[in-house]
């Protein structure tokens, strides 16, 4: 009978990285917010334009904090899959016995 397959080895790593990650992007990007406002001493498109790249940096974080988990997920979802096909058939090995 075979063992069942873990989890990968750094698979928490990986989320640990992606969740820090995320919230560097996410701190990165409200400062660059705050930093930007002065910019609208400058002109309304020049502080728009601060204020955008810094709603850009969050949504990049948190679209990248998204592709990882799902990634994780989807690697997850795999080794589920086959641990399952691994019980069934063990136990149609042993009910044939």
């Amino acid at each position: 009978m075979d063992k069942e397959m873990p989890l990968p080895e750094y698979y928490d790593l990986v989320r640990t990285f992606a969740m820090i990650g995320a919230v560097m992007g996410l701190l990165a990007g409200v400062a660059t917010i705050l930093f930007g406002l002065p910019a609208f001493e400058y002109g309304f498109l020049a502080g728009v334009g601060a204020i955008f790249s810094g709603a850009l940096i969050i949504i990049g974080s948190l679209a990248g904090l998204g592709v990882t988990y799902c990634f994780l997920a989807i690697v997850k979802a795999q080794i589920d899959t086959r641990n399952a096909i691994v019980r069934f058939t063990s136990a149609g090995d042993e009910q044939s016995t």
